[in-house]
């Protein structure tokens, strides 16, 4: 190994190091907000100098957008679940987990909450970065199995979802079950596939 080389331990080192940082930084975020996060109170948690921190992220900005990046950079590939009604199933079950986790209300929290509208179109750009490519792949497979037309909105179809699912968790402070979920996407399909009602659909399930 050169002189100038890094040794493999000091980039695991540093790696650990960041992980640390954005993941504090994510849950600072859902408890206090962009306007109540420090990054020294970040990188006192984190058990790093604050000087540690600025070095790999300049900005107060750049930090919340690198931890919002990684906590939605995951894969979530839906599985194929044989229907586009399983397919949508499934996506509405991860929406509804990321919502309810502390990556997800970070998201929320700084979208909907906070006084800044760069950080809220910066949240907004993470978002729909991290979040295009099941809901494509979804209603993709739909079309394929002839399921959708293939001029279907789908970028209606999820925000009524996803829509729906903010509304009941943060205005109507209600609780979101499988039998809610699977009215709202029964809903949803029989609008964008010209369905005649079920008499399953806004029998309270949905309320």
């Amino acid at each position: 190994m050169s002189a100038g080389a890094s040794h493999p331990s000091s980039h695991a080192r540093g790696a650990a190091v960041v992980d640390r940082v954005l993941d504090v930084t994510i849950a600072h975020l859902a408890e206090k907000g962009y306007a109540g996060l420090s990054v020294p109170d970040v990188a006192l948690e984190a058990g790093v100098h604050k000087t540690s921190v600025y070095r790999r992220f300049a900005t107060k900005a750049a930090l919340v957008e690198a931890a919002l990046g990684r906590a939605m950079g995951h894969d979530v590939t839906p599985p194929d679940t044989g229907t586009l009604r399983g397919d949508m199933l499934h996506v509405a079950r991860g929406a509804l987990a990321f919502v309810g986790s502390p990556a997800g209300m970070a998201v929320v929290r700084t979208l909907l909450a906070d006084g800044d509208a760069e950080v809220r179109a910066l949240a907004a750009a993470v978002l729909a970065s991290q979040q295009q490519d099941a809901p494509r792949l979804v209603i993709a497979r739909g079309i394929a199995r002839g399921e959708l037309p293939a001029d279907v909105d789908a970028p209606m179809m999820f925000r009524v979802i996803a829509g729906t699912l903010l509304h009941r968790m943060l205005l109507e402070q209600g609780a979101v079950d499988d039998a809610f979920l699977e009215g709202l996407v029964e809903l949803v399909l029989r609008g964008v596939q010209r369905l005649p009602a079920a008499s399953s659909v806004g029998d309270g399930r949905c309320p």
